[in-house]
């Protein structure tokens, strides 16, 4: 007996069933799902999916167990394919439909290696700006860029009219936080860690010894920020300067998610220039005990030539004063905008990177439009070209749209 048919097998007071599908637990279209996951016996938490051998037995087990306690304990059942697990006691497998122009791999130009410490860029140079204030003692200074490849970079900072380099290691987790080392005054090793959690930054960094720790936490739901340095525990920095969020940023903001058809969070912080965080938490449900809930978080980039929007609805669980919390679904969407010259036309390539923590997906869509493009400013769109076929590179992508523009003359 393995570990997963001895868990199986352990399998009893049952707090919560979730049966999750492809598609959110708040889309009704589709009966079909790939997979269970249980809290049970106060903390415990066992998901599977259909691939795993074990799934039918697991599934038999919740049936049993359910059947069992349902009638002296409460137990909730998550969604409407859960209540017709247990009420049909059956499940089927889920057949993946093949969606036109839908591919599992995206762009290269779109999704180079340092795609992820790209879209942390302005959160490293705050990290940077601090770390280097503190050891410099510098009165004035301003991060310019940051480069490199392969975990190596550089950052270029200025002084007045002088220019410095800082090198620096860079490097993405597993959990998808972006990790760095740092030498910056008399070899003093710096490591931290950024880590992006929809409209929630968490940065925090130490020295070798522990004896300097630094964060900053940005938080959309709240609309605060908070900056904190401590020597040997104490205070030596402290700031909550929240940068002013204008009309037109909000109109912007508007533009763009009405532009990709997702529902704007109504908490929005702005973290610098035409960078922005957004969140909102709703609770669906609430007993004594337990609470379940939404939330959605955008991450928000906009330059003149280039558009990033990362999206994330998770829907989760807690129960027992937060003693349990337990993430049930959660579907991320990474939408990116750039303009492009097509036959010196210029247009804008949108990139749609789905995942749904099953598997993950990508569509391609040209716009065109009948003027100058600046990203910054909202624009009108005159045709719009949906990629129905699978792209494996930027030049196909021009090569598609010029056959379709012939073909419509």
């Amino acid at each position: 007996m393995d570990l997963i048919e001895v868990q199986i097998s352990e399998i009893k007071n049952l707090d919560l069933i979730y049966v999750f599908s492809t598609d959110s637990i708040f889309k009704n279209e589709t009966n079909k799902y790939v997979g269970a996951k249980i809290v049970y016996d106060k903390n415990r938490v066992l998901a599977l999916d259909y691939k795993n051998r074990h799934f039918e037995k697991f599934i038999k087990r919740i049936l049993d167990r359910y059947k069992r306690e349902k009638g002296r304990r409460k137990i909730i059942l998550l969604g409407d394919l859960t209540k017709k697990l247990v009420n049909d006691a059956s499940f089927a497998v889920l057949d993946e439909e093949r969606v036109k122009g839908k591919q599992e791999s995206g762009l290269p130009s779109f999704n180079t290696n340092d795609r992820e410490i790209k879209n942390c860029e302005n959160y490293l140079k705050e990290t940077m700006q601090m770390i280097i204030m503190l050891f410099k003692k510098y009165e004035v200074l301003k991060i310019d860029q940051i480069t490199g490849f392969n975990h190596k970079y550089v950052v270029d900072y200025s002084i007045g009219s002088v220019k410095k380099q800082l090198p620096i290691i860079l490097f993405q987790g597993d959990d998808g936080s972006i990790s760095f080392k740092v030498k910056v005054i008399d070899d003093v090793p710096i490591d931290g860690k950024i880590e992006c959690d929809g409209g929630k930054v968490n940065i925090s960094w130490a020295d070798a010894n522990d004896d300097l720790k630094g964060s900053i936490i940005y938080d959309a739901q709240d609309k605060a920020v908070e900056r904190k340095i401590t020597s040997n525990g104490v205070s030596v920095f402290y700031d909550e300067t929240v940068e002013t969020l204008l009309e037109e940023d909000i109109d912007l903001l508007k533009f763009y998610f009405d532009f990709c058809e997702i529902e704007m969070p109504s908490n929005i912080l702005k973290t610098s220039d035409k960078s922005f965080l957004l969140s909102d938490e709703k609770t669906i449900s609430e007993g004594e005990e337990e609470i379940l809930y939404t939330n959605t978080g955008s991450q928000v980039d906009i330059s003149n030539d280039k558009v990033v929007i990362r999206h994330r609805l998770k829907n989760g669980f807690t129960k027992y004063n937060n003693q349990i919390n337990v993430t049930l679904d959660q579907e991320s969407e990474e939408i990116t905008l750039k303009v492009l010259e097509i036959e010196t036309k210029k247009c804008i390539l949108m990139e749609r990177k789905k995942s749904d923590g099953h598997n993950t997906n990508f569509t391609y869509h040209i716009y065109e439009v009948d003027e100058e493009l600046d990203l910054t400013k909202p624009f009108n769109v005159q045709n719009k070209i949906d990629i129905n076929r699978e792209v494996p590179t930027l030049e196909v992508v021009k090569e598609y749209i010029k056959s379709k523009r012939k073909g419509a003359r």
